[in-house]
């Protein structure tokens, strides 16, 4: 099967060997990060239709692939809720971070927030609008999650025998007043977890894949699996690789509020809209510490 590539550096075409499935390869860009998620997505479909499918993996919405055939298309990387008006009849088209904008006016979440999340919401608006007129012409887009990053081996110990308690991959460092959501969450939730670790005797784990202190790649996946809980706090958008990671590491999950998607349906987080509430939670799920 070949895989249409595209990004703003152009098209690549990826050849996949159907008898041997996809794995992680760090030397390799597109089979290593959540690029190796979505080829082993069409793999997998290939599978039921051999032959059959033309796919196109793109990361830039304002370019259309070199091979206008494709017949499924995976638009990747968007964080505007944008459509593309370059594919007006393909067999199938979906993206990740959704067609529609996450609510913002959720009552339960910190007012700080909540006026952060407005004044992002305002400037995607903006961009979607010079998309408008073309954008009408695709029909329907289907909404993708945006996957994992990181390779998890789905092995691990029993939850009762591991050893980490809380673990968040956090980025520890001077802090600034930003307008980010993103930002502004994270500082909050980081904030109530250097206090936890403080007066707590819990195994509290604050590193990750490209933080300080740094974890590699394969160090990251064994540590999410000796953790009891993983915090997982918004990404740019509301979702952030670390839920599905954490979900295939057997991981106790607590989230910030999820989009209402067809893949959160029946999910298994525990959901906060204040990470004040955090400690009170851990609490009840682990115990009073010794």
């Amino acid at each position: 099967m070949i895989i249409t590539a595209v990004d703003r550096n152009g098209s690549t075409r990826i050849e996949l060997d159907m008898h041997v499935e996809p794995t992680y390869d760090s030397n390799n860009y597109y089979f290593s990060g959540d690029r190796l998620y979505f080829i082993r997505i069409l793999w997998e479909l290939n599978k039921l239709a051999p032959g059959k499918l033309r796919p196109c993996l793109s990361w830039n919405l304002d370019q259309p692939p070199e091979d206008a055939n494709c017949n499924i298309v995976f638009y990747i990387g968007d964080e505007m809720f944008r459509r593309s008006g370059h594919f007006h009849a393909p067999g199938f088209v979906a993206k990740t971070g959704g067609v529609s904008a996450d609510p913002f006016l959720n009552s339960n979440q910190p007012f700080a927030l909540r006026w952060r999340l407005m004044l992002r919401e305002c400037r995607n608006a903006v961009k979607r609008l010079g998309m408008f007129p073309r954008a009408q012409n695709q029909g329907t887009v289907f909404e993708l999650p945006i996957g994992t990053y990181c390779p998890v081996p789905q092995k691990h110990p029993a939850p009762a025998d591991r050893p980490i308690d809380v673990f968040y991959p956090a980025r520890i460092g001077a802090r600034k007043l930003s307008f980010s959501p993103r930002t502004w969450s994270r500082d909050r939730l980081l904030d109530e977890l250097i206090q936890l670790s403080k007066t707590s005797t819990r195994k509290i784990s604050l590193s990750g894949v490209g933080q300080e202190p740094e974890l590699n790649v394969q160090d990251y996946a064994q540590v999410l699996g000796h953790s009891k809980v993983v915090i997982c706090p918004r990404g740019n958008i509301t979702e952030t690789y670390r839920f599905l990671e954490a979900a295939r590491a057997g991981c106790i999950i607590v989230s910030e509020p999820l989009p209402d998607r067809w893949y959160f349906d029946n999910h298994p987080a525990l959901i906060l809209s204040d990470w004040t509430d955090l400690p009170d939670v851990l609490t009840d799920l682990l115990g009073e510490s010794d």
